[in-house]
């Protein structure tokens, strides 16, 4: 079986709407609908808000607008729209009235209908264009709303220009986010490796930049090297692997050296295609590796001169 398609008329009170049955539950979205089984159609009261809601729905599956919304007649309580219905209905009634005397043709009362339609349809016209006029007003209004924090944004901006050039003419200059990030860096590390740590005084003087990872693999080779006590033709890989063997380094303190180890060849020895936005962060990680290092070196030294080694 073939179904129709979409489809909406109306009567004096009602829309009626023909849908094929998969597309019911869209028309169950609309409130007020009834099934009619003997016209096969849905049934809507003819209202203002169901025309709204069935061309909303409907409008762009419909092959021609067959249907109108009705017209809200204002009343109007002033003096002066009293008269005028009144000096309207009196019109009305030497109309009936001609009518009735001169026996006016069905043709000539046709024409009467669609004047009335057509001044319901001018009075319709005339709302709009009341609420299009109120909308523009809205429109201004915001406009102007607008303008108002515009004006305040500049006010704003110029304050802050004025604000910067003060700051700027202070005798103490504003260091970088960069630079007072290092000094807290430095900071933890003196706070852990104490002030009279030989490795305290080395951090003070270095610079925790995107290649810091090799001059920390320096620091180790030179601190292992006198532990060690041997020459500079040893790696920095046997030095480690001999300090772990001889004790100087725990577990745990092996893989910091490591760490260190890994990323200063990283630095020294970068791979083709090496992402370098890391390297930074790979400097990082070896100055804290190595400054949890260097504290506990400088416990086993502390340890073995305590007890004459």
């Amino acid at each position: 079986m073939t179904y129709p398609i979409i489809d909406i008329t109306e009567s004096e009170t009602e829309y009626l709407l023909s849908i094929p049955p998969s597309e019911k539950e869209r028309a169950k979205t609309i409130k007020g609908y009834q099934w009619d089984s003997n016209r096969r159609v849905w049934v809507y009261p003819r209202t203002g808000r169901n025309f709204d809601a069935l061309i909303g729905e409907f409008g762009n599956d419909l092959v021609k607008v067959k249907i109108t919304k009705p017209v809200r007649v204002i009343e109007d309580q002033s003096p002066e729209g009293t008269s005028s219905v009144k000096a309207k209905l009196d019109e009305v009634t030497k109309v009936l009235d001609v009518i009735v005397k001169t026996g006016e043709t069905s043709r000539d009362t046709q024409l009467r209908t669609l004047q009335t339609n057509l001044e319901t349809r001018d009075q319709y016209i005339a709302e709009l264009q009341v609420h299009i006029k109120g909308l523009q007003q809205q429109l201004e209004a915001k406009t102007n709303e607008a303008n108002n924090l515009l004006s305040e944004f500049s006010l704003l901006k110029k304050d802050l220009e004025t604000i910067r050039i003060a700051a700027a003419k202070q005798a103490t200059p504003i260091k970088p986010p960069s630079e007072v990030f290092e000094e807290q860096l430095k900071c933890i590390a003196i706070e852990l490796l104490g002030r009279n740590s030989q490795y305290a005084k080395q951090i003070e003087q270095m610079q925790i930049g995107s290649t810091f990872a090799v001059e920390a693999g320096r620091s180790l080779e030179r601190r292992l090297r006198h532990l060690l006590n041997v020459g500079k033709e040893t790696s920095l890989h046997d030095l480690i692997t001999q300090a772990r063997d001889s004790d100087i380094l725990e577990q745990q303190d092996f893989h910091l050296a490591q760490i260190i180890r890994v990323q200063r060849n990283m630095m020294a020895h970068p791979q083709e295609g090496a992402d370098e936005s890391t390297f930074r962060a790979r400097s990082l990680m070896a100055f804290f590796a190595l400054t949890l290092l260097m504290h506990e070196l400088d416990a086993y030294e502390k340890f073995n001169w305590a007890n004459g080694h």
